[in-house]
């Protein structure tokens, strides 16, 4: 952990490592997962937890199942390993979803600060089609948080999310503006709260994590998560310097400038609706024209490859 604490440390004087990165293109398909191992994952799966095997798609199933064993990484993890995963996966999401049930109606729930100030919300994808969820800190109402509705909240936003990959997808960026970022405007139990989430109900989903500019309560909270994170989740944790602009479009290439927005010092303006007043269903509105974009693009890109061929 604390190599990974260093590295992700190191951004400030601009060299970023990300280890993880290049190791994950070698294992791409490191251990192949075939068809009838996901329909049979499936088939039992189904006799455990019934229709919700539908929450996860195929897709996912294989990127849990061709993960390399935490204790042997020389060899995949078993067929058993991955089903009881699945498993506790839909148990925690259902004490998570107890906890908070018949606090609140939807309704009521996009009415309240945590969702109607504007800090947590989809926008766009990146060249392969992982979507992009953008964190803006400053936004929230630090003295009235109220944890519960946040871990309600990005269990939602993190569901209607994944209900808007492109096939083939199961992955997502998380790029948080931490400018002018205080202690004041940090929670540690939340953030705790919500790697928990992360790790036990949405395990092998973060492709990445972005954060800056780097500050010193950034750092000191980066310094305590990632001392409590697998190493493997770590890996994928990216401080930028001062120069995030550069860090998203130029080393990482998640975005190209004219998309980077302007609390970035790019030209493009995240301000959809007025401050305080952001609306989830406009999100998703906009997240779903975004996706037929980004599939329209790929299907033309793909008809410019055929005829090339022929």
């Amino acid at each position: 952990h604390h190599d990974a604490v260093s590295k992700a440390i190191k951004t400030e004087t601009g060299n970023v490592e990300n280890p993880v990165s290049n190791i994950r293109i070698e294992q791409k398909d490191k251990f192949p997962v075939s068809t009838e191992e996901v329909i049979e994952m499936k088939k039992q799966l189904r006799e455990v937890i019934g229709d919700q095997v539908s929450l996860f798609e195929d897709e996912y199933l294989r990127e849990v199942m061709k993960q390399p064993d935490s204790k042997k990484p020389s060899q995949r993890r078993s067929f058993e390993y991955s089903k009881a995963k699945f498993k506790r996966i839909i148990e925690k999401r259902a004490s998570v979803i107890d906890s908070f049930n018949d606090k609140m109606s939807s309704s009521e729930f996009y009415e309240t600060d945590t969702v109607k100030s504007g800090s947590l919300y989809w926008y766009g994808y990146d060249a392969r089609g992982i979507p992009i969820l953008w964190v803006r800190a400053k936004l929230k109402k630090w003295s009235q948080l109220n944890i519960e509705n946040e871990v309600r909240y990005h269990m939602e936003i993190l569901d209607a999310g994944i209900n808007l990959m492109p096939p083939e997808v199961t992955s997502f960026h998380i790029i948080s503006d931490a400018s002018g970022l205080g202690w004041k405007e940090t929670n540690i139990s939340l953030m705790k709260e919500l790697l928990n989430l992360l790790m036990r109900v949405y395990p092998d989903r973060l492709e990445s994590l972005h954060a800056g500019p780097v500050n010193p309560a950034l750092k000191g909270l980066a310094n305590i998560l990632l001392r409590i994170m697998p190493a493997r989740v770590g890996g994928k944790i990216n401080l930028m310097s001062e120069k995030p602009f550069y860090h998203l479009t130029m080393e990482h290439q998640l975005l190209s400038s004219d998309k980077i927005p302007d609390f970035f010092g790019g030209p493009f303006s995240h301000n959809f609706e007025e401050v305080g007043e952001f609306s989830f269903e406009k999100m998703i509105q906009r997240q779903t024209l975004l996706l037929q974009e980004y599939m329209e693009g790929k299907k033309t890109q793909e008809m410019k490859k055929i005829n090339h061929f022929l």
